[in-house]
């Protein structure tokens, strides 16, 4: 427990508390409230209804998959660009400890960060879900910085340019198709966010002639396989891959 507690504290002085990764959170939370500011102004929605649409588009939509990409890949990526994983490698602890904890404290500073910002909107829009409303979108948030973060971090222990792929594989995959008015946007992570937390857009026009939806239970079944497979060969690929300090993006 100790060695976990020291790991996970290395990373989060390391990674988290870098004035790099400082300024990156300051800009992006800082763009979504103002979005957010912007939408409160000109929308003619009101209350829960414009938390909702807010939390869809800019926090499972925007943040949460960008904070996770970040704080994903430096679980591997920050040790490797600053040389010292060889390093950390030769201490009498074990791969899966090192990974594990460096993984727990980015998932937690995402989820800190996501659960944060929801808060923040529900005070600047002047509502906040209740009830059932809420459970739903706090599992959804959790269940969404473990599927991204546990992504992004496998990606960083499998490739040498992980930031670059998980990049790649957010704009021209996850947000686009995601958006597709046929039951195919729930190959991708925020479509089954959406569905869990109960924010999925109404089909409008022909798309409505179209199957377009799945049960929350299978988007439940959908997200836990991604972050099974993602921790299952992140665990793996760590454990076997050999680190010698090259320079990651």
């Amino acid at each position: 427990m100790n060695e976990i507690t020291i790991l996970a504290g290395l990373f989060l002085r390391r990674t988290l508390f870098r004035a790099r990764a400082l300024g990156l959170v300051i800009g992006v939370l800082g763009l979504d409230i103002a979005i957010a500011l912007a939408w409160r102004a000109e929308s003619d929605l009101a209350g829960a209804e414009l938390l909702g649409r807010v939390t869809n588009e800019l926090v499972i939509g925007f943040v949460l998959p960008f904070v996770a990409l970040f704080y994903g890949v430096a679980v591997v990526r920050d040790e490797v660009e600053g040389g010292t994983l060889p390093y950390l490698l030769t201490r009498p602890i074990p791969r899966h400890v090192i990974y594990g904890s460096r993984l727990g404290a980015a998932l937690g500073a995402v989820l800190a960060i996501v659960v944060g910002l929801t808060a923040v909107h529900a005070v600047i829009l002047g509502a906040a879900p209740t009830g059932d409303q809420l459970t739903r979108l706090m599992v959804a948030l959790v269940l969404g910085c473990l599927a991204y973060g546990g992504l992004f971090s496998a990606l960083g222990a499998i490739f040498k340019r992980p930031f670059l792929i998980g990049l790649f594989a957010l704009l021209m995959v996850d947000a686009p198709l995601s958006r597709l008015p046929m039951v195919a946007r729930h190959i991708t992570i925020r479509a089954n966010l959406a569905n869990i937390a109960g924010l999925s857009e109404e089909p409008e026009g022909l798309a409505q002639l179209m199957d377009s939806t799945v049960d929350v239970g299978s988007s439940y079944m959908i997200i836990l396989a991604v972050l099974v497979v993602a921790l299952v060969a992140g665990f793996w690929a760590f454990e076997r891959r050999e680190f010698h300090g090259e320079e990651q993006a």
